[in-house]
């Protein structure tokens, strides 16, 4: 006689099914992780790039030594996490930015709280142009 919850073959299937739905998912999202730190990895290069020709502009112009050397230690830093950010995988990410956060709490802690102000002023922002204001 079947129970009303039915076999264990189906149970079986079900617990299958999900699993790899979850593998599915966390594989998409990785990947998708993967392109968007790529994708800024490179608009840091090129952002690095545009750095290095503003400082050596400034300097044939006869600006000042000093600003070119400014901008092009600026622009090896900025390459520096450019190139990072496109050759390490989501779970090196991750895994970097835990060590970092046990490592200095304070900061991640300030970093979280400034990037969470930022977001959320971003969303205001993009919302109040959508939905009619309740404030009369």
């Amino acid at each position: 006689m079947k129970n009303e919850l039915g076999s264990n073959a189906d149970t079986f299937d079900v617990a299958s099914s999900v699993k790899s739905a979850g593998t599915a998912g966390k594989t998409f999202v990785s990947r998708q992780i993967a392109r968007q730190t790529a994708s800024a990895g490179e608009q840091l290069a090129q952002t690095a790039s545009a750095l290095r020709e503003a400082g050596q502009t400034m300097k044939d112009r006869g600006q000042g030594d000093f600003i070119n050397d400014a901008a092009q230690a600026v622009a090896d830093r900025i390459d520096g996490i450019g190139s990072y950010l496109k050759t390490s995988s989501p779970e090196e990410l991750i895994g970097d930015l835990e060590q970092f956060g046990r490592k200095q709490p304070v900061v991640a802690g300030a970093a979280a709280f400034v990037t969470g102000f930022a977001a959320s002023r971003l969303l205001r922002a993009s919302a109040s142009g959508r939905t009619p204001s309740l404030e009369k």
